[in-house]
């Protein structure tokens, strides 16, 4: 569930806004998608979430840096209510926020060596590219020259990477 209002298309290497239902841009609305993934129902109800006992669930909030301070309250005091066993959760931030019992985990570009294995994983399943063009690419992915431009035109991020491989797709 994503609080953003756009995302990158890949393909198109354009940014998009999200249709309405995509977007979980307040608490109440982070309920009501919760409670319709696991439930079914679309309806603002915390205690559906609370009183589970059947289900095992892995929610991931994108953005969280897009709520308001007063639903980022309500949605950490949520994940403290719920029990651990239960409930895991995943947010994105680029913000530090403490839950009690947390695991912040940072996650950094990649650097150019991973950025290059990451590129030849995308180029091995790109069907869009003859057998003939893949091996032209990975052999001058043995450039240092040719390496160190695509981590600095991609900065080792890999949608940009992965934009950079539906790129070849379409000019070859």
């Amino acid at each position: 569930m994503s609080a953003k209002n756009t995302k990158f298309n890949t393909e198109t290497g354009k940014i998009e806004d999200l249709v309405y239902a995509e977007r979980v841009d307040s608490y109440e609305n982070l309920i009501k998608n919760i409670n319709l993934v696991l439930f079914e129902i679309f309806k603002f109800d915390e205690n559906l979430i609370k009183d589970n006992k059947d289900r095992y669930s892995l929610i991931i909030i994108d953005d969280y840096e897009s709520f308001s301070n007063d639903d980022k309250e309500k949605i950490i005091n949520l994940i403290s209510d719920l029990h651990p066993d239960q409930y895991k959760f995943v947010i994105t931030t680029r913000s530090t926020i403490e839950i009690k019992g947390s695991y912040p985990i940072s996650i950094n570009e990649l650097d150019i060596n991973d950025t290059r294995k990451f590129f030849i994983e995308l180029l091995k399943t790109n069907k869009g590219l003859t057998d003939e063009k893949k091996t032209a690419i990975l052999t001058s992915l043995n450039k240092e020259e040719i390496l160190k431009r695509l981590h600095f035109i991609t900065d080792g991020r890999p949608l940009f990477i992965e934009h950079l491989n539906n790129i070849l797709t379409r000019v070859s």
